[in-house]
């Protein structure tokens, strides 16, 4: 499987269905994509769960209302957004890129386009990483997926 290198000038072009990027503070392309994508990123890492009052608890207990309680939380480091209608893609990844761990970010790179039936694919690799880097030989599956990448220098 060949991975294309695409220019800075090329990165937000057609061409990929699946974009996936380090966290904010971990690339200069994340911002920009927020732009584009309203800041749904921000607004997702800097959300704050709903907490329901102590009073409103006992209002609820007293009237024998059921309300939910066991909320799925989202898994850390994991933003996965519908872009289509904002961006020629139709999904972004933001994925979080701690201690310079790159073969961690690169699994749940191949986790998240493995879960979407492995689409097309374009990564925005973190700074200082080169598409020599990449080892898809530890992704078998990753051959089923046209890969582009845009670097962070």
């Amino acid at each position: 499987m060949a991975v294309n290198v695409i220019s800075k000038s090329s990165a937000f072009s057609t061409g990929s269905d699946l974009w996936i990027l380090p966290n904010y503070g971990q690339s200069r392309w994340t911002p920009t994509v927020d732009w584009y994508l309203n800041f749904q990123i921000y607004k997702f890492h800097n959300k704050v769960d709903v907490q329901i009052s102590e009073h409103l608890k006992n209002i609820l207990k007293a009237t024998e209302f059921k309300y939910k309680t066991d909320f799925k939380e989202t898994p850390p480091g994991i933003c996965l957004l519908g872009s289509s209608h904002l961006l020629p893609n139709r999904w972004v990844g933001i994925l979080d890129f701690e201690s310079d761990d790159f073969s961690k970010w690169m699994a749940s790179s191949y986790k998240i386009s493995k879960n979407l039936n492995f689409p097309s694919l374009r990564l925005f690799l973190p700074p200082g990483r080169s598409a020599s880097e990449l080892s898809l030989s530890s992704y078998p599956d990753f051959h089923k997926s046209d890969i582009t990448v845009v670097l962070d220098s």
